[in-house]
């Protein structure tokens, strides 16, 4: 009785500290890595259909485990569903592990599970790090702890059973069957009593596991066979990406080697094990325990908070969650995207200033408050319309297929549609911006072949079957806010001797002359102005302002004024019924003064003006960026980025 007694608050002690741990891991996924931002890094397509998956299953080795993979992660739209399905992966991978490092040992490894599951973290912490590598390390798991539990150790039928698994899980894995041959070869050592006979067993098991693929990818798949084994790994070699999967393979490894080092040396009559009493018990745990929290520590302190800052800003501007975005740009002035002065200027700064300027716009500010945040000089940020940047960063095309849509470039919209899908691969927000293009152009054939593919993806049916439902029905065609938007101002007549690189005054004009009231088209070339330091174009097009009912002069548009009007010499100009604000002019007054007193001292200028008038455009046209983040004083040769 008394022993049954002892042992019961060990396994409650073990099961609450587990359920405490699942609950912390759980808590980390879901608020701090976000699994929704993995999916908007990675999007995998799925699709309910056969011949997805018999595509899969047929054309790659490892297509089984790609196909799971893919649709569990089609989950990670929900944060809390992805979270979930981590959390629970790696607790059985962890578990898995923990089973196979205890049958190898003799002894209970009952702190292993928990290291596996960090390590799992430790590799998920990277949003690029594909979910496939994860379920395939974990299928493999499973198999090597069925295999060395059901088929009996007689050599033969062990070798026998190894061949016929082997070869159905690289074909189901891919690369990550080699864990499965690793793991048997290492036990079979350690578990049979014959050294000799387990010696060749094991060897067998390596030769057989390693060469499986080669076979596989060789004379049934028609592909590399670097590509077979290249999935224990990213496909695409990242070094940050990597480290997560070989760092897991390295611990696996590692256990498993130590707990053939160390079998039976922990056992009750050995020196090794613990000492009687609470306090040598208490010494025992505690040495697995600091390993724990050490490698807890170095998990945490390896997440990256720029990059998921940058992909968090994409997450936002991609699903047009304008507000949220310019609030999380506004807290996040650290991020070192912003900091051109010091890092230069990232294609990244270029792309968030883009999906910046997309968010000032749609929520009504852009004219206002355009450079209290982060604006370049010379660099294309406000439309991307730079060829060279575009074929160097191919990501900017699905940018440029949401901006040209909304100014009224459909055909243009639907050119950077296919190269983006070019680029990203089946994704439903491009397969949506493509059909909206047909209904537009009036090609509802080709509308219905894209419908009809999102209708077979996991979340994608309900929109598709709405737009089904509209190209039946008139009244929800012509009723719909985001077709109507792109009927009022689509392009109607051609636009001869410009493309879509370049030339944003004449496309932008173009667009107006076509469609007066189209105010982003108008706001955009007011904008695009501003950037060119061109406040006499500015003034030349206040009479704009009457096409759009706005109340008064927009905050920037008197600053170019009052700029032209200082340098131009000009005392009157027509401001069409409005009139320019008291406090502007005075603003105007104040930085006119410090900039003569100052002369061509920059950096004294820069202190002088950048907490003050570091948000308007009479600093931009000084220094070439806004006061955006700016905490240091630059050197006298790092701030002249841009206009002067």
């Amino acid at each position: 009785m008394q022993g049954k007694n002892s042992v019961a608050p060990g396994r409650s002690g073990r099961a609450v500290c587990a359920l405490l741990f699942l609950i912390l891991f759980y808590l980390y996924v879901w608020l701090r890595i976000d699994p929704r931002l993995s999916y908007q890094i990675q999007a995998p397509p799925f699709y309910l259909t056969g011949r997805f998956f018999s595509q899969l299953l047929h054309t790659q080795v490892g297509g089984l485990c790609e196909y799971a993979a893919a649709f569990l992660v089609q989950f990670w739209r929900f944060d809390w569903a992805g979270a979930l399905i981590i959390t629970i992966t790696a607790w059985l991978i962890g578990w898995n592990a923990g089973a196979l490092i205890s049958r190898i040992r003799g002894k209970q490894a009952v702190h292993l599970p928990y290291a596996a599951a960090l390590f799992v973290l430790f590799a998920h912490q990277d949003y690029g790090y594909p979910f496939s590598i994860t379920v395939g390390v974990l299928a493999a798991l499973l198999a090597a702890n069925a295999f060395l539990r059901l088929v009996p150790r007689t050599p033969l039928v062990r070798a026998g059973a190894f061949v016929v698994l082997s070869g159905l899980l690289c074909a189901a894995l891919g690369g990550p069957a080699v864990v499965f041959a690793g793991a048997c070869a290492i036990a079979e050592f350690a578990e049979q009593p014959r050294k000799s006979r387990a010696c060749l067993l094991a060897v067998f098991y390596v030769l057989f596991g390693t060469l499986t693929p080669w076979l596989l990818a060789a004379w049934t798949y028609d592909e590399p066979t670097s590509t077979t084994y290249a999935r224990l790994i990213p496909r695409e070699w990242n070094a940050s990406l990597s480290i997560g999967a070989l760092t897991l393979y390295a611990f696996l490894l590692a256990a498993a080697l130590a707990a053939v080092l160390l079998r039976g040396r922990w056992g009750p009559d050995k020196a090794g094990a613990p000492k009687e009493g609470p306090r040598g018990k208490l010494a025992f745990l505690l040495r697995p325990a600091a390993f724990l929290v050490v490698l807890a520590v170095v998990v945490v302190a390896r997440f990256d908070h720029d990059e998921r800052g940058l992909i968090r800003m994409d997450y936002l501007a991609r699903h047009e969650m304008w507000p949220e975005f310019l609030d999380y740009v506004r807290g996040h002035q650290s991020n070192p995207v912003f900091n051109v002065l010091d890092l230069g200027i990232q294609h990244q700064t270029i792309l968030v200033i883009n999906d910046t300027d997309r968010a000032l716009f749609h929520t009504g500010r852009l004219p206002y408050d355009m450079f209290s945040y982060p604006q370049l000089g010379k660099a294309p940020t406000l439309t991307l319309f730079d060829r060279d940047f575009c074929a160097k960063h191919r990501q900017a095309h699905l940018r440029r297929a949401e901006l040209l849509f909304e100014l009224g470039r459909i055909n243009e919209a639907e050119h950077m549609a296919h190269e983006a899908w070019e680029y990203f691969g089946d994704r439903p927000g491009i397969f949506r911006r493509i059909v909206l293009v047909n209904i537009l152009k009036e090609r509802y054939d080709a509308a219905h072949t894209y419908l009809n593919l999102l209708s077979t993806m996991l979340f994608e049916r309900d929109w598709a079957a709405y737009y089904l439902r509209a190209l039946d029905d008139n009244l929800i065609l012509s009723s719909d806010p985001v077709l109507q938007w792109g009927r009022a101002v689509m392009l109607q007549s051609d636009f001869v001797g410009t493309t879509a690189f370049g030339f944003e005054d004449a496309m932008l004009t173009r667009l107006l002359r076509d469609h007066r009231h189209n105010k982003m088209a108008f706001e955009y070339l007011m904008a695009h102005y501003l950037l060119a330091d061109e406040p006499a174009k500015v003034v030349a097009n206040l009479g704009g302002l009457d096409a759009f009912n706005y109340p008064d002069i927009p905050r920037h548009y008197e600053e170019a004024a009052l700029a032209y009007m200082a340098e131009s010499g000009v005392a009157n100009i027509n401001l069409f019924g409005r009139t320019i604000r008291p406090e502007t002019l005075e603003r105007f007054r104040r930085f006119e003064s410090l900039r003569v007193q100052y002369g061509q001292d920059l950096g004294r200028l820069w202190d002088a003006t950048v907490a003050e008038f570091g948000n308007t455009f009479w600093f931009y046209r000084v220094f070439g960026i806004t006061g955006f983040g700016k905490e240091t004083k630059p050197g006298p040769y790092d701030i002249v980025t841009g206009a002067s």
